[in-house]
């Protein structure tokens, strides 16, 4: 409000630029891009941004859900609520896990963009620090090891008709897709970098996830054998 509304008569960008770099690294200040190039993401300027705590923000949300999932089929049960509503109320909640899981991915290869300013010292393009991107990978397989949570409620299940479980959509559409997409998008991150997560160590990540189970002699659960047909 102060940067758009206060009358100016002279100096006016050179001002208006030095009010801006004053804010310089100051997060309630950031304003950040929509992105349109999927190798060069800015996780923090995404739709459903998770602040600066990627687990905490998760382990929130997830709680958050599993009182939604408890709760949903007698909020739900007003005969003015449309019945479409109704059925499609476990979707909702699928695509919020999705959503989350999505935006966790972009942490995988990520470049915070900062607009140039006049006078600042900070690079416009800067890769995700690597301990960030593992972070960000640990949180998505911590999420998705165990879904169960989302079949705890039979009649939320129900909502949308006759659905065993809601889960098994869950290992099918996550992590996979999202993890696999970004690794093969990580060079930029990685060239610019000088202590990189590289795509290798990325992908060694990944088959220690899928396949923890086997290395230790024990059979792999289905969603583990679906999750390595699509790394495969």
């Amino acid at each position: 409000i102060k940067w758009l509304y206060t009358p100016l008569a002279e100096n006016e960008e050179e001002t208006l630029d030095e009010w801006l770099s004053e804010k310089t690294g100051d997060h309630r200040f950031f304003y950040g891009k929509r992105n349109g190039i999927s190798y060069a993401v800015d996780p923090r300027a995404l739709e459903g941004d998770l602040g600066s705590d990627i687990a905490a923000s998760i382990a929130q949300e997830t709680e958050n859900l599993k009182f939604v999932i408890a709760h949903a089929p007698e909020w739900l049960k007003d005969d003015g609520i449309p019945e479409t509503y109704k059925e499609l109320f476990p979707d909702f909640l699928f695509l919020k896990v999705f959503n989350h899981v999505r935006n966790m991915s972009y942490y995988i290869g990520g470049v915070y963009q900062d607009e140039p300013h006049a006078g600042r010292v900070q690079p416009t393009n800067r890769p995700v620090p690597r301990q960030v991107q593992k972070q960000a990978m640990q949180s998505i397989f911590d999420l998705c090891s165990d879904m169960s949570w989302m079949d705890a409620n039979r009649d939320f299940m129900h909502l949308g008709g006759p659905n065993s479980t809601i889960s098994s959509m869950a290992y099918t559409n996550m992590p996979m897709m999202h993890i696999m997409f970004r690794i093969a998008r990580m060079a930029l991150s990685v060239e610019k970098s000088d202590a990189p997560y590289t795509q290798k160590e990325a992908l060694d990540d990944v088959a220690s996830f899928i396949f923890r189970d086997s290395r230790q002699g024990k059979a792999l659960a289905p969603r583990h054998m679906t999750w390595a047909g699509q790394y495969i």
